[in-house]
């Protein structure tokens, strides 16, 4: 029953979500071979294709078909290998419909050109052949049929910078609509990527937020110190308990409680909390009587907890409690043209901390490597060397070579299968630049030395 019950839940915030928008794609492509096998694949994956060979009649499908996004060639006529012509009909479909996604159909060499058009408005862009692997992320990326890009200011979203990626658009949508709820969320990511942030945020839009918004970072909470920090104890209840206090849960009483980096907890501990979610109450340590909690929970993991419930080391059941929602943050990489747009933020924010607010500018060369870059550390990482480039940069202009990012080529044709092989690398090469020194290895990459220690031994560094 706990199964059924959680999967009703889940399935009516999706198709809410959903709504009834077009789950058309425009393939504008003059190779009928490419035409037809990204039909066929397309159709395999519950979307409706529609393949033109020229560009010249985009005018006409987009007004009939109304899809939901365009995939379009960069180059048409034989011979033709600048990317004028698709530069010229993405210039047309950002000026007309700029609501609808385009992903942008590139060959090998044509990745500058792909980069230059993601810095002009593209979504994002796919590499040919294009494999299966590869559609299915771009896919997955997409807004979910019912999503626009609508610009918003930061005000609008309480500080937090959604940017207009489609993925970020669906977190943002996702947010909107559950967080007035009281169910249990679950936000999954890369470590630095903002899910913190976003879980403040989603406090800040419930019906909780005049309570408190308790963060309880799970792996920095010993065993054996677990149950004294959130239940509690009463005084005598250990040697040192000369008053009673109350544990962190109790804390959040009235407010949300947010659990952070949850899969960190042992078996034994899981097992404990899942027994507080499950009755609402607990007993302070040193107690007979259970209090009664009124919490509502949002976790958060950089972990995939499926895979730790396959492998015996998260319990299901705990899983089903925490996940009545499950809001999964793309990594930075994958945001598009919103990577410049943070970016630009963070000059702005450290040009007022070390320069009195002077005006920073990012040059062309800057640009291109920050949207040529893995980001492996993400959203951290970028505040991170936007810091240092703020306070490296002499004049107005900050150049890539202040930047100082480490290269490693993005493979396009399939980022689930590799992004994994990147961020090693990334690690290595980090490794043997700081000679070893893994706290300077881990300022470096924008995380915690825990978080490193974690990765290299995920990696078998």
């Amino acid at each position: 029953m706990e199964i059924i019950k959680h999967c009703i839940i889940k399935a009516k915030v999706y198709f809410c979500c959903m709504g009834r928008e077009s789950r058309r794609i425009v393939v504008v492509d003059d190779n009928e071979g490419v035409g037809q096998t990204l039909s066929l694949m397309l159709g395999q994956m519950s979307v409706e294709p529609i393949w033109i060979s020229t560009p010249e009649r985009l005018p006409e499908m987009m007004g009939e078909s109304k899809p939901a996004c365009v995939f379009l060639d960069m180059n048409f006529r034989r011979g033709m290998v600048s990317g004028n012509e698709g530069f010229y009909w993405l210039k047309w479909l950002r000026g007309n419909y700029a609501e609808v996604p385009v992903v942008l159909m590139t060959a090998y060499g044509d990745i500058d050109l792909a980069v230059r058009g993601i810095k002009e408005g593209a979504t994002d862009f796919m590499v040919k052949p294009i494999e299966r692997g590869r559609l299915m992320a771009v896919i997955d990326g997409l807004p979910k049929w019912s999503r626009r890009n609508i610009s918003r200011d930061d005000k609008s979203d309480g500080g937090y910078f959604y940017g207009n990626s489609p993925g970020m658009n669906l977190v943002r949508e996702m947010v909107e609509r559950v967080a007035p709820t009281m169910a249990s969320i679950l936000v999954t990511g890369d470590n630095g990527t903002g899910k913190s942030a976003l879980v403040r945020r989603i406090h800040e839009l419930s019906k909780r937020k005049a309570g408190r918004l308790v963060h309880v970072d799970m792996g920095a909470i010993a065993d054996t110190l677990f149950e004294s920090e959130l239940f509690g104890y009463a005084k005598g209840a250990f040697t040192g308990a000369v008053t009673g206090k109350a544990g962190l849960i109790e804390e959040a009483d009235g407010g949300t409680l947010f659990l952070d980096e949850i899969a960190n907890l042992t078996p034994r501990l899981q097992s404990k909390l899942l027994c507080v979610l499950q009755e609402r109450c607990l007993t302070r340590l040193g107690e007979t009587k259970p209090r009664k909690v009124d919490i509502r929970l949002v976790s958060a993991t950089s972990a995939d907890p499926e895979r730790l419930v396959m492998e015996g080391l998260f319990r299901r059941d705990l899983l089903y409690r925490i996940n009545t929602i499950h809001i999964d943050v793309p990594p930075l990489c994958r945001r598009g043209s919103d990577i410049l747009q943070l970016a630009g933020k963070f000059l702005n924010k450290y040009s007022r901390i070390y320069c009195d607010g002077k005006r920073l500018v990012l040059s062309d060369s800057a640009r291109s490597e920050i949207l040529g870059y893995a980001w492996p550390g993400n959203v951290r990482e970028l505040e991170h060397v936007m810091e240092k480039a703020v306070i490296m940069t002499d004049g107005d202009v900050v150049s890539a070579e202040v930047l100082g990012l480490r290269q490693i080529p993005i493979n396009t044709e399939n980022v689930g299968t590799t992004m994994a092989d990147m961020e090693r690398d990334m690690i290595a090469g980090r490794i043997e630049e700081h000679g070893g020194n893994m706290t300077l290895v881990a300022k470096s990459l924008g995380i915690s030395r825990q978080t490193l220690y974690n990765k290299i031994k995920r990696y078998g560094l």
